[in-house]
């Protein structure tokens, strides 16, 4: 893999601490959930239908979020694993 597909910190040779301990599901959906609440508050953006959308590794953000927010009215699933990254890279 080439350097500029990822990040390392130069001194640790390693992902950024605060990658790593926000690098988790919940994480991602509740960060997301906080965007959609505040552009729902906007004046341009419809208040009847929320289509999230989700691919690959995406796609369980996405779907988790329609899980829970009574707000999506519409999932577009693409391309992801419902058993997980972990099953897609073993695989």
């Amino acid at each position: 893999m080439t350097k500029d597909v990822y990040y390392l910190d130069p001194k640790t040779k390693e992902f950024p601490e605060d990658y790593k301990k926000q690098n988790y599901l919940d994480y991602y959906v509740e960060r997301d959930l906080a965007v959609i609440n505040y552009l729902q508050k906007q004046p341009w953006v419809s208040k009847s239908s929320l289509v999230v959308s989700g691919h690959s590794e995406g796609s369980s953000i996405a779907a988790k979020m329609a899980s829970i927010s009574k707000n999506i009215t519409h999932l577009i699933y693409i391309s992801g694993n419902p058993m997980g990254r972990i099953m897609s890279i073993i695989e």
